[in-house]
């Protein structure tokens, strides 16, 4: 099997308003559909995944407005690379999993 030459990633979005904190989104930034093929990945490729083609600053800066958030953690895990053999969909089904599992519902953007 030809292993994928980039990376794949799992991205976890936490928010800090009013001194609380809470995961807002569990998402991925890649496919792993071609992963067979010689492409290099890169966070630009993973900017525009968010609704309506919105870049990533872009978004993130109108919902943090619209949301009074006053900081944004952003967890990017590699999770296929030369170290790493796990589908981005995989890990992020198990994150979305737990996250339901523990509160009974998904992160408030993986609903909309």
């Amino acid at each position: 099997m030809q292993r994928y030459s980039g990376s794949t990633r799992c991205i976890l979005h936490s928010k800090i308003s009013e001194g609380e904190i809470e995961l807002v989104y569990i998402g991925k930034s890649q496919n792993s559909k071609g992963l067979k093929k010689s492409v290099v990945s890169s966070l630009k490729e993973g900017i525009l995944c968010f609704p309506d083609g919105k870049e990533r600053q872009t978004f993130l800066a109108q919902k943090m407005f619209k949301e009074k958030i006053e900081a944004l953690d952003i967890y990017w895990f590699v999770t296929m690379d030369k170290a790493n053999n796990h589908l981005p969909e995989y890990v992020e089904g198990l994150f979305l999993q737990k996250y339901y599992d523990i509160y009974g519902e998904l992160p408030d953007w993986n609903g909309e």
